[in-house]
């Protein structure tokens, strides 16, 4: 089947996406310092590229379904205001970035069970980089060749579709449209 399995680095947390198509999906790597300070907060600088950055895939709610290990999840914002960033107790692994009321969901790359080139034949090559005026290093020649703001244009576009589409719903992390699946903790209450 053409579906991506995710887990966690121990196993104990798993999840499917259903790829019904390229279109569906972003990858993108990420270079915000928030992305980097939820890495560095789980002590996990190992899924940070060479620049700082993380590889992440972005879609649908509906497409993502957590399928084992709910009781190892938590959340955690950066601030009050914040993206919700998925996490596991059982090993901290990064699992996802969300935000409710917004049809989008950021997977972590270095969670999807395949090889690079199954995962580019099912949803495609990274399409670029975001805030890569944050990166801690160089950034590749060939990830600057987009412009940036093409990129978030794109993913804006996606997001209406998606919600368009309906497939906002179900969604693995926000039951509801304001609530979460797990209350997140904030680090920054400012």
């Amino acid at each position: 089947m053409n579906d991506l399995h995710f887990s966690c680095d121990c196993k104990e947390v798993t999840a499917i996406a259903k790829t019904i198509g390229r279109r569906r999906f972003n990858r993108v790597i990420c270079y915000c310092r928030d992305c980097r300070s939820f890495a560095q907060h789980l002590g996990r600088d190992d899924i940070l590229d060479a620049a700082g950055g993380t590889y992440l895939t972005q879609m649908p709610p509906a497409l993502f379904e957590i399928t084992k290990g709910h009781e190892n999840l938590a959340c955690l914002r950066l601030r009050s205001k914040g993206m919700y960033r998925w996490y596991t107790t059982c090993c901290n692994t990064p699992i996802a970035n969300s935000i409710p009321g917004l049809p989008f969901v950021g997977v972590f790359d270095h969670n999807i069970e395949s090889n690079l080139r199954e995962i580019e034949n099912k949803i495609g090559p990274v399409l670029g980089a975001v805030h890569r005026r944050h990166a801690t290093g160089e950034v590749s020649v060939t990830l600057r060749k987009k412009a940036e703001a093409t990129l978030i244009l794109g993913v804006l576009f996606k997001l209406l579709r998606w919600k368009l589409s309906g497939l906002t719903a179900p969604n693995a992390f926000h039951p509801t449209k304001t609530k979460a699946l797990k209350k997140p903790d904030v680090l920054h209450k400012k």
